[in-house]
């Protein structure tokens, strides 16, 4: 698909600059490299397309044919490349540069060699290349100005100012109240039920802990500007510490990171305790069962599915879901996701791992119109309500949590309580991860060798688990096990293998890409919480054994 829109974009450009009659004409059908389908280029392909921008600046005509030989590349001598350059490529900016590179060449090396060429970047992952299709100009400036930064080696030579000399500059500004304000109106726009907060303002109790990093502000002034007047802060995590002196591991998903908070919930009989991870982009829950009073630890699959099924469910009630809403999570992410959004007719959206991806997704909604983001979630307790932000927020996630908490206080129950109630309406779904790390030069080479297995075989199954689909991310294939019949994974290439088994269960393979590591993500669904405990135990074994 980017192979097609990149020629879109070239055409796009020749037409607004070259002859009249050199404009492709709509419906000029491409055949792409590798063998794949045709696709047929619109109106709609091209889309706005990137600003047409002319600066004095001037590109020589080695760094042209330095484009020139990235977009051409080998296979692809077939596609009018002088029809472009005979229009003044030489004339283009560093940034217009690198917005033909990614719009031809994401596929290949070539490309991505001649961007850090151009830009002097020293490194950039394909994906991320991958994802920026239709990036604005100032945008790409924006990433030749990381690439410069990251190219520094020695500080000695970064140049110095006078703080007054930059203030007169315009190039001293400090980031004040008014920015604080404005987050804490976004925040507030994503609350469904400021009522139902108010009923129970004064008899909900949350205690929280934000594990010695940036969360304890701005936490704690939007639960105490929505009325929440219980709210209790472990004073041994309050405050920031970058020696995390009582903690193992500041991260929310490691129990132990609970110790304190946990401790103060039993003293004040809290309703749901809450942890933010250092920078406060990930939360933590956990919550009390009513039927035993012990607190209950919650997934970050767990807490997100909470989210989205109050803000679906209530939003879809009080008439407040915007048109053609869409709910946007990972590959990895539970499969819980599907029912729910299928149960309240909203538009769901899978993409590769990494919230990068679903902050993207917004940008696209925005440009094109197509669908509105309602919500996004990936299993490492990150998500987002609304579009103040392109990636997960654990403030708004506190906020979203503690509004369902009061709802469900409201009617007597607790957020285990409501967790049950889902279970039982969409099905049992649990999901684990399998890990395999290795070590040294020969660690990293066993890591590949076992991704190569697995892709040049697939497994047929998994113990009784038979394969039904095999998506292949890294070279864009998507297998029915049972028809034979091959498709494209529709997502940019990952060095990522997914499994697709029966009865809504699946495995995930997706190496490290610093270290020689591979995880393996698992899911089931089950008729209860021990039979999808069981059948979770059952399907790592079958991996192992596959293994």
């Amino acid at each position: 698909m980017i192979f097609v829109y990149s020629f879109g974009f070239l055409w796009y450009y020749i037409g607004a600059n070259g002859a009249a009659g050199d404009r492709m004409p709509e419906g000029t059908a491409w055949n792409v490299p590798g063998g794949r389908k045709k696709k047929v280029l619109t109106k709609d392909c091209v889309g706005e397309g990137l600003k047409r921008r002319r600066m004095t600046d001037k590109k020589t005509t080695a760094e042209t044919a330095a484009v020139k030989a990235a977009v051409s590349g080998g296979e692809r001598t077939d596609l009018p490349y002088e029809r472009f350059f005979r229009f003044g490529a030489e004339n283009l900016t560093e940034a217009e540069l690198l917005a033909i590179i990614i719009r031809v060449g994401t596929k290949g090396q070539n490309a991505l060699d001649v961007a850090k060429q151009v830009l002097g970047l020293a490194r950039y992952p394909k994906e991320g290349l991958l994802g920026l299709y239709d990036v604005t100009l100032d945008e790409l400036m924006g990433i030749r100005g990381i690439g410069e930064v990251k190219a520094v080696t020695d500080y000695h030579t970064v140049k110095t100012m006078d703080k007054q000399e930059a203030i007169n500059a315009g190039l001293y500004q400090v980031i004040g109240a008014e920015i604080d304000d404005a987050y804490m109106a976004e925040l507030k726009k994503q609350i469904i039920h400021p009522e139902v907060i108010a009923e129970v303002a004064d008899d909900i109790k949350i205690v929280y802990t934000p594990l010695c990093g940036t969360g304890n502000v701005p936490a704690r002034r939007i639960l105490s500007e929505l009325g929440f007047k219980h709210v209790y802060v472990v004073p041994e995590q309050e405050n920031p510490d970058p020696n995390f002196t009582t903690l193992d591991y500041p991260n929310p998903e490691d129990p132990k990171a609970f110790t304190y908070a946990l401790r103060l919930a039993k003293e004040k009989d809290a309703d749901i305790v809450l942890a933010t991870d250092p920078d406060a982009d990930r939360l933590g829950v956990y919550a009390k069962d009513s039927a035993t009073g012990e607190y209950v630890s919650f997934t970050g699959n767990m807490s997100g599915m909470l989210i989205a099924e109050y803000i679906l469910r209530e939003r879809t009630a009080t008439g407040t879901m915007p048109e053609n809403p869409a709910l946007v999570t990972t590959i990895v992410t539970t499969n819980m996701t599907r029912p729910i959004t299928g149960n309240y007719n909203v538009k769901l959206i899978e993409v590769l791992t990494g919230f990068k991806y679903i902050g993207e997704q917004i940008k696209l909604f925005q440009a094109s119109g197509s669908n509105n983001y309602v919500f996004g979630l990936e299993e490492s307790y990150g998500c987002l309500a609304g579009t103040h932000a392109r990636d997960k927020d654990a403030i708004v996630a506190v906020m979203c949590l503690c509004e369902v908490a009061a709802y469900c206080k409201k009617h007597g129950k607790t957020l285990w309580d409501m967790m049950l109630d889902t279970y039982e309406k969409y099905g049992y779904y649990k999901e684990s991860q399998y890990t395999i790390t290795l070590k040294g030069i020969d660690g990293s080479r066993q890591i590949a060798e076992i991704m190569d297995k697995l892709r040049q075989n697939p497994p047929k199954s998994f113990g009784e688990h038979k394969v039904l689909k095999f998506r292949d991310y890294q070279t864009d294939r998507a297998v029915d096990m049972i028809t034979g019949e091959e498709g494209e994974t529709g997502l940019p290439t990952s060095n990522v293998l997914y499994f697709e088994l029966p009865d809504d269960a699946w495995c995930c393979a997706r190496p490290s890409g610093t270290e020689p590591k591979i995880k393996f993500y698992m899911g089931v669904k089950g008729a209860s919480l021990e039979d999808a405990a069981a059948k979770l135990e059952k399907l790592t074994e079958d991996l192992k054994a596959v293994l």
